[in-house]
């Protein structure tokens, strides 16, 4: 079924888009945020701008030789169509560009499955790439062989601005050349205030 057309919801998910693409652009990759509506639904993604000879590809280079990936899933609020809401998101850091191997650690947002009763998770959540022998040995004891990085370990829903410092701080990811400590904090730091802001609208 096709949804009404919602030119509100249209110009808040682009303008969310600038500003998403914006902390980006402005900190540790040149690379912008593209949204992509989805046709005949008010609903939108957010991912990395791929490079023309590899179209398919869903993460960016930083300076320090790793990778980022960053997806959001927007969708017209329920209670008020004219409002962006996020339906998911995933942000997640690769130490090399084999992705789908080498990730590390991954953020994700799953709100939509909130209540559902086959799904127990939290909804905000965190994925660990890593192996730890005492854990795989005290799960054998439980009957269970799930591995460590489909963990779901519980986490607040963070804010891009968040998941960029914690790159900056935690795995030394590199500002761009032409920014400033100072103007990184500055812009993390509006970016965060506006999604407070926002989510306790």
């Amino acid at each position: 079924m096709r949804a009404r057309k919602n030119p509100a919801f249209r110009r808040g998910a682009q303008e969310f888009a600038d500003e998403l693409s914006k902390t980006l652009t402005t900190t540790i990759s040149p690379v912008p945020l593209r949204c992509r509506f989805v046709s005949g639904k008010n609903e939108a993604n957010l991912t990395f701008v791929p490079p023309t000879d590899f179209p398919d590809r869903r993460y960016v280079e930083l300076g320090n030789g790793c990778w980022v990936n960053v997806h959001q899933r927007l969708v017209a609020n329920k209670k008020n169509p004219k409002i962006v809401s996020t339906a998911k998101y995933s942000y997640s850091y690769s130490l090399s560009p084999d992705f789908d191997h080498d990730w590390l650690v991954r953020y994700d947002y799953e709100p939509e499955e909130e209540g559902n009763p086959d799904y127990p998770y939290p909804i905000s959540h965190v994925h660990v790439n890593g192996v730890n022998e005492s854990y795989t040995a005290f799960m054998a004891t439980q009957g269970e062989k799930k591995v460590l990085p489909d963990v779901h370990l519980p986490t607040k829903r963070i804010s891009l601005e968040e998941f960029v410092r914690h790159l900056i701080v935690e795995f030394k990811v590199p500002l761009l050349e032409d920014r400033t400590k100072e103007e990184v904090q500055e812009t993390l730091t509006m970016g965060l205030e506006r999604f407070e802001a926002k989510r306790t609208k």
